[in-house]
């Protein structure tokens, strides 16, 4: 398999998380690779603390991950220590759990569980299998005394539109999503097309109902977050939203629903690159296909930039990857 065809298959699975194929398998840095942020404003190298000095100045920031990558997760860790050592109290709210469980989640925040006991308690390795890579970002917030919010959807709700649609959602399944769900997003659906066919399953019929879940995600994630942060206990709260890059990527997806809920905001998208370091499941395997997407695809359908902020490392030796980074 080409690098060209290899590279789409770590973007979709990162994309849509509706199955056994949500999860990559744990990566391990190797240290002696360069990595550095660059301001995709200007296309220059720019240092961590002019970075924080900007990031400290928004309302809403979001840090896109490519699931299971050791130094998102720690680059995620440092962002929320940097800001939390200034004035304004933080929310931090994370995609990898559902809003069903905020009740454990308070009472981990509170210091009544500990991180064992959370994953316990809400079955977190049955949703989210690197669930643990979690651990040193949500212990850093408690030491510091951030709020924690749940932002995702029901698992089981979501995987029901994934296949049926929105339409076979019974009441009570429906309810548990926000009113508006709002699918009118063309560019959006067009990029998401292009990735979704890695999946070998796919067709042009099922796209819709994947693109569906995908939406019903994020508008439970942006309608989350608004609702805290106008909330009494929100107000001054900054919030941190960390998220597959796939939820916040060129201000689609969450961002874009939080922008209409919350207008007056000021937001940050912090991006990080895969750079050959995305490897998939042996389950993912054997549920893709390799497709291609071109510079040419993108660019007729992507009229915004990746972010604001990117974190770029030299990239892993690819020909020694199981899938290569996305070009």
């Amino acid at each position: 398999m080409s690098h060209r065809t290899r590279s789409i298959c770590a973007v979709a699975a990162l994309i849509l998380p509706l199955s056994a194929l949500l999860s990559d398998e744990p990566h391990h840095d190797d240290a002696h690779r360069a990595e550095m942020l660059v301001n995709l404003y200007t296309g220059e190298p720019v240092a961590f603390d002019e970075m924080m000095d900007d990031l400290s100045q928004v309302e809403v920031i979001y840090i896109g991950e490519r699931h299971g990558i050791d130094r998102h997760h720690r680059l995620q860790r440092q962002v929320i220590s940097a800001l939390s050592e200034r004035d304004r109290p933080l929310v931090v709210g994370i995609e990898m759990m559902q809003q069903r469980f905020q009740p454990e989640l308070d009472r981990y925040t509170r210091g009544e569980l500990d991180f064992e006991e959370l994953a316990a308690k809400t079955e977190w390795a049955s949703h989210w299998s690197n669930y643990r890579d979690y651990r040193p970002i949500l212990e850093s917030a408690r030491l510091r005394h951030a709020t924690i919010l749940a932002l995702n959807a029901d698992t089981a709700v979501i995987r029901r539109i994934g296949r049926e649609g929105l339409a076979a959602l019974s009441e009570e399944e429906r309810a548990t999503l926000p009113a508006c769900i709002n699918l009118e997003d063309q560019p959006y659906y067009d990029l998401l097309a292009l990735q979704f066919m890695v999946h070998r399953h796919v067709t042009e019929e099922t796209l819709k109902n994947m693109f569906a879940a995908q939406v019903a995600r994020d508008e439970t994630m942006a309608e989350t977050m608004a609702r805290y942060l106008l909330s009494a206990e929100g107000q001054g709260r900054q919030a941190v939203v960390l998220c597959g890059a796939g939820h916040c990527a060129y201000g689609y997806g969450t961002v874009a629903r939080l922008r209409k809920r919350l207008p007056e905001s000021d937001d940050r998208i912090l991006i990080m690159s895969a750079s050959g370091d995305v490897r998939l499941s042996e389950a993912m395997k054997r549920h893709a296909r390799p497709i291609q997407i071109t510079h040419a695809q993108r660019r007729r359908i992507i009229q915004t930039p990746l972010g604001d902020y990117l974190s770029v490392i030299e990239p892993a030796d690819v020909g020694n990857q199981e899938v290569a980074a996305d070009e």
